[in-house]
Protein backbone atom coordinates (compact mmCIF):
# COMPACT_ATOMS: atom_id res chain seq x y z
CA UNK A 1 0.00 0.00 0.00
CA UNK A 2 1.85 3.15 -0.31
CA UNK A 3 1.12 6.12 0.96
CA UNK A 4 3.70 7.80 3.29
CA UNK A 5 0.20 8.52 5.61
CA UNK A 6 -0.36 7.62 9.11
CA UNK A 7 -4.01 6.89 9.65
CA UNK A 8 -5.46 7.20 13.49
CA UNK A 9 -2.03 6.99 14.87
CA UNK A 10 -1.48 10.63 15.36
CA UNK A 11 -0.24 11.89 18.95
CA UNK A 12 -1.22 14.85 20.02
CA UNK A 13 0.12 17.23 22.36
CA UNK A 14 -0.53 16.52 25.63
CA UNK A 15 -2.81 19.50 27.21
CA UNK A 16 -1.75 20.65 30.61
CA UNK A 17 -4.62 21.55 33.13
CA UNK A 18 -5.93 25.36 32.41
CA UNK A 19 -6.58 27.49 34.64
CA UNK A 20 -9.68 26.75 37.58
CA UNK A 21 -11.46 29.72 38.61
CA UNK A 22 -12.35 27.61 41.36
CA UNK A 23 -11.21 28.29 45.21
CA UNK A 24 -10.39 25.46 47.11
CA UNK A 25 -11.70 25.92 50.12
CA UNK A 26 -10.70 22.54 52.15
CA UNK A 27 -7.41 24.65 53.77
CA UNK A 28 -9.80 27.78 54.74
CA UNK A 29 -12.33 25.13 56.58
CA UNK A 30 -9.51 23.78 58.15
CA UNK A 31 -8.24 27.48 59.56
CA UNK A 32 -11.72 28.07 60.76
CA UNK A 33 -12.26 25.22 62.60
CA UNK A 34 -9.27 25.23 64.47
CA UNK A 35 -9.60 29.08 65.29
CA UNK A 36 -13.45 28.01 66.42
CA UNK A 37 -11.89 25.72 68.43
CA UNK A 38 -9.30 27.86 70.09
CA UNK A 39 -12.29 30.51 70.98
CA UNK A 40 -13.91 27.73 72.19
CA UNK A 41 -11.16 26.75 74.65
CA UNK A 42 -9.70 30.40 75.51
CA UNK A 43 -13.01 32.06 75.71
CA UNK A 44 -14.08 31.03 79.01
CA UNK A 45 -10.87 32.19 80.26
CA UNK A 46 -10.76 35.68 79.34
CA UNK A 47 -13.99 36.26 81.52
CA UNK A 48 -12.99 38.05 85.16
CA UNK A 49 -14.69 37.11 87.96
CA UNK A 50 -18.05 35.14 88.51
CA UNK A 51 -20.55 35.54 86.04
CA UNK A 52 -23.92 37.02 87.49
CA UNK A 53 -26.55 38.69 85.80
CA UNK A 54 -26.49 42.40 86.20
CA UNK A 55 -28.97 45.02 86.27
CA UNK A 56 -29.39 46.70 82.69
CA UNK A 57 -28.86 50.38 82.97
CA UNK A 58 -28.68 53.10 80.06
CA UNK A 59 -25.69 55.15 79.33
CA UNK A 60 -22.68 53.23 79.32
CA UNK A 61 -19.08 54.78 79.18
CA UNK A 62 -16.36 52.25 78.40
CA UNK A 63 -13.92 52.18 81.07
CA UNK A 64 -10.29 50.06 81.01
CA UNK A 65 -10.15 47.17 82.85
CA UNK A 66 -7.97 48.00 85.79
CA UNK A 67 -7.43 44.56 86.75
CA UNK A 68 -9.23 45.64 89.99
CA UNK A 69 -10.52 42.59 92.41
CA UNK A 70 -14.26 41.20 91.29
CA UNK A 71 -16.69 40.53 94.28
CA UNK A 72 -19.71 38.94 92.96
CA UNK A 73 -23.14 38.50 94.41
CA UNK A 74 -24.95 36.00 92.82
CA UNK A 75 -28.85 35.53 92.71
CA UNK A 76 -29.04 32.97 95.39
CA UNK A 77 -26.71 35.54 97.91
CA UNK A 78 -23.40 33.80 97.32
CA UNK A 79 -20.36 35.59 97.61
CA UNK A 80 -17.26 34.69 94.86
CA UNK A 81 -14.53 37.20 94.90
CA UNK A 82 -13.08 37.09 91.60
CA UNK A 83 -13.65 33.12 90.64
CA UNK A 84 -13.91 31.45 94.13
CA UNK A 85 -17.00 31.24 96.37
CA UNK A 86 -16.46 32.72 100.11
CA UNK A 87 -17.82 30.33 102.45
CA UNK A 88 -20.57 31.54 104.31
CA UNK A 89 -20.73 31.97 107.96
CA UNK A 90 -19.65 35.10 110.59
CA UNK A 91 -16.23 34.98 109.31
CA UNK A 92 -17.48 35.90 105.63
CA UNK A 93 -17.00 39.46 105.65
CA UNK A 94 -13.39 38.77 106.99
CA UNK A 95 -12.74 36.38 104.78
CA UNK A 96 -13.66 38.56 101.71
CA UNK A 97 -11.61 41.35 102.99
CA UNK A 98 -8.58 39.22 103.15
CA UNK A 99 -8.73 37.81 99.62
CA UNK A 100 -9.60 40.94 98.16
CA UNK A 101 -6.29 42.84 100.33
CA UNK A 102 -4.58 39.81 99.13
CA UNK A 103 -5.49 40.69 95.20
CA UNK A 104 -4.30 44.07 95.85
CA UNK A 105 -0.78 42.93 96.91
CA UNK A 106 -0.59 40.93 93.71
CA UNK A 107 -2.30 43.35 91.62
CA UNK A 108 0.78 45.87 93.21
CA UNK A 109 3.19 42.99 92.74
CA UNK A 110 2.35 42.82 88.67
CA UNK A 111 2.43 46.23 88.27
CA UNK A 112 6.39 46.88 90.15
CA UNK A 113 8.01 44.27 87.54
CA UNK A 114 6.82 46.08 85.02
CA UNK A 115 8.93 48.64 83.55
CA UNK A 116 8.03 52.23 82.42
CA UNK A 117 4.50 53.45 83.44
CA UNK A 118 2.78 52.25 85.98
CA UNK A 119 -1.30 51.68 85.96
CA UNK A 120 -2.60 52.12 89.46
CA UNK A 121 -6.05 52.89 89.14
CA UNK A 122 -6.77 49.34 90.15
CA UNK A 123 -4.86 48.59 93.19
CA UNK A 124 -7.27 50.03 95.78
CA UNK A 125 -10.69 49.87 93.76
CA UNK A 126 -13.30 46.77 93.57
CA UNK A 127 -15.55 45.95 90.77
CA UNK A 128 -18.99 44.83 92.60
CA UNK A 129 -21.64 42.07 90.55
CA UNK A 130 -24.74 41.99 92.32
CA UNK A 131 -27.84 40.32 90.68
CA UNK A 132 -30.52 42.40 90.09
CA UNK A 133 -32.84 40.10 92.37
CA UNK A 134 -30.47 40.72 95.35
CA UNK A 135 -32.19 43.96 97.78
CA UNK A 136 -29.43 46.46 98.49
CA UNK A 137 -30.06 45.81 102.16
CA UNK A 138 -28.21 42.42 102.21
CA UNK A 139 -25.18 44.15 100.03
CA UNK A 140 -24.99 47.67 102.00
CA UNK A 141 -22.61 45.06 105.01
CA UNK A 142 -20.48 43.81 102.06
CA UNK A 143 -20.11 47.30 100.69
CA UNK A 144 -19.02 48.38 104.09
CA UNK A 145 -16.57 45.97 105.03
CA UNK A 146 -14.47 47.04 101.80
CA UNK A 147 -15.00 50.84 102.46
CA UNK A 148 -13.53 49.87 106.03
CA UNK A 149 -10.56 47.82 104.31
CA UNK A 150 -9.80 50.75 102.62
CA UNK A 151 -11.54 50.70 98.89
CA UNK A 152 -10.88 54.11 97.72
CA UNK A 153 -13.90 53.31 95.02
CA UNK A 154 -16.02 50.66 94.63
CA UNK A 155 -17.70 50.13 91.19
CA UNK A 156 -20.79 48.58 90.57
CA UNK A 157 -20.98 46.78 87.08
CA UNK A 158 -24.48 46.60 84.86
CA UNK A 159 -25.45 45.70 81.70
CA UNK A 160 -26.18 48.06 79.14
CA UNK A 161 -30.42 47.98 78.05
CA UNK A 162 -30.56 47.22 74.56
CA UNK A 163 -33.13 49.08 72.80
Amino acid sequence: MGGGGKRGFEKKAIELDSVRNEINVTPLVDVVLVLLIIMMVIGPMLARGKEVPLPQTRHHLEPNDNHEPIVAVDQYGKIWVDKEQVPDGPEQLAQVQERVQQLWHELAASNSKLSGEVDRSGEDRVLMKVAPEIPYGDVYPLIMALHEMGAAGIDLGTEELKE
